[in-house]
């Protein structure tokens, strides 16, 4: 009897992945450089159930071998999009009556933790270009 490898159930758990319910949340990527954090977050987006990923400006794009090392997979069951200027990825979102909220780290930034977030929600990540 063949033995079924790891990579093969993975597979195989795609498809049910793809068709299970996911909340109402969406990321918008706006100009990050490296493809290990481009996977990483679309790894942690399969995880959490993102709805769908925005790809903007350099981010990277699936298929690339390196974003599907870290991925392991999760750039062929989260829905994605490429869109040049993520100021229309908002505006999209917006229309559909999504809150779009970006997520900083300052001395005036309000924890996760403390903050009610409304739903559907739409988070922009990144902007590591300076």
């Amino acid at each position: 009897m063949p033995r079924k490898r790891r990579i093969d159930q993975h597979r195989a758990d795609a498809d049910l992945r793809r068709q299970r319910e996911r909340p109402q949340l969406s990321l918008i990527l706006d100009n990050i450089r490296s493809l290990n954090n481009v996977g990483a977050i679309f790894r942690a987006a399969d995880g959490f159930g993102v709805r769908k990923i925005f790809l903007c400006g350099i981010t990277p794009s699936p298929p690339r071998p390196e974003i599907e090392k870290i991925s392991l997979g999760a750039e062929l069951t989260t829905e994605w999009q490429h869109v040049e200027d993520p100021a229309m990825a908002v505006r999209v979102l917006q229309n559909e009556g999504v809150t779009v909220l970006a997520l900083e780290q300052t001395q005036d930034s309000s924890s996760l933790y403390d903050v009610e977030l409304p739903h559907p929600l739409a988070i922009v990540l990144g902007h590591e270009v300076v």
